[in-house]
């Protein structure tokens, strides 16, 4: 690893400024901003790939819910020949009824979406850099983990400890090699 802790920590504060906005005048990890396009491009990957799992899990939890909304919206906007298998299409009809509601949210919910997939996309950015994901508790502070939750400190946001952190990033790294 030729990357000093230091060194990754400039580096996670930048990535994080860049996927928020901030360098552009925007307000940092709006919870609003590119929600849906985000869950669209995750949405169609999983319709695409793991269909079943999906609507699966639409029904258990709020990030799937949204996977599919999104992605199927946006697969129809984008592809003309798109012909929804019947499953997706009962789905559909459901949920336009009125009869479909989102689960509560949690992990992965609307507000935190964007923050959270972008501590995903900079732990693995910090993992090809030559760092470990995560740590033991008791072990030094060396890791990705750790570099993320001091660059959210740096730039004053939340999360801030190392186990939130990994939390978020076992969560989502199970959720996203889904998709």
């Amino acid at each position: 690893m030729n990357t000093t802790y230091q060194e990754a920590v400039v580096i996670a504060v930048g990535m994080f400024e860049n996927m928020s906005g901030t360098k552009y005048g925007q307000r940092p990890f709006d919870p609003k901003l590119d929600f849906e396009e985000r869950a669209g491009v995750f949405g169609m990957s999983a319709l695409a790939r793991r269909q079943e799992e999906l609507l699966n899990g639409a029904a258990q939890n709020a990030m799937d819910f949204d996977m599919l909304r999104f992605g199927l919206a946006r697969t129809l906007e984008l592809d003309p020949n798109y012909d929804p298998p019947k499953d997706v299409r009962l789905w559909l009809a459901e949920y336009l009824r009125g009869n479909v509601k989102r689960p509560e949210g949690g992990a992965g919910s609307y507000p935190s979406w964007q923050l959270h997939t972008s501590i995903w996309v900079v732990i693995n950015h910090l993992r090809a850099l030559g760092f470990s994901a995560t740590r033991n508790d008791a072990s030094p502070a060396t890791s990705a983990c750790d570099v993320v939750a001091d660059a959210l400190d740096h730039l004053g946001l939340e999360p801030t400890s190392f186990s939130s952190v990994k939390t978020i990033w076992h969560a989502w790294n199970k959720r996203l090699k889904r998709v």
